[in-house]
């Protein structure tokens, strides 16, 4: 018995949502690149690079098998996700708006297909 109903779908959705997405960051204001978010100590660009992140060990865990970073010590699950994070958010900045909007673009189809 499925006590939450059927499953829901929600793949073909995920395009839509992402046009949505890189709308919405191609009309954004170079100053609103540097807004705060909710994200404590991350603003609008870091958010948009941990998208990015997302999608770039999606593809490179599920579709090609890589491993990507391990833990360190008898790190938790939660200290891992956060140092993994923060490290690629921190590389991220040196790349443009412009770049990250391309690149989530150019990926998007390929983890769709994945």
């Amino acid at each position: 018995m499925m006590i939450f109903g059927p499953a829901i779908d929600t793949r073909p959705l995920f395009p839509r949502e992402r046009r949505a997405l890189l709308d919405l960051l191609g009309s954004l204001d170079p100053r609103d690149w540097a807004r705060p978010t909710v994200c404590p100590g991350w603003n609008v660009h870091d958010v948009v690079g941990h998208v990015l992140n997302d999608y770039l060990r999606r593809l490179s865990g599920s579709r090609d098998g890589h491993g990507g970073a391990i833990f360190v010590g008898d790190e938790t699950l939660p200290a891992y996700l956060a140092r993994t994070n923060e490290e690629f958010v921190r590389a991220i900045r040196q790349c443009s708006p412009q770049v990250m909007i391309e690149l989530l673009a150019h990926l998007g189809p390929k983890l769709d297909a994945l």
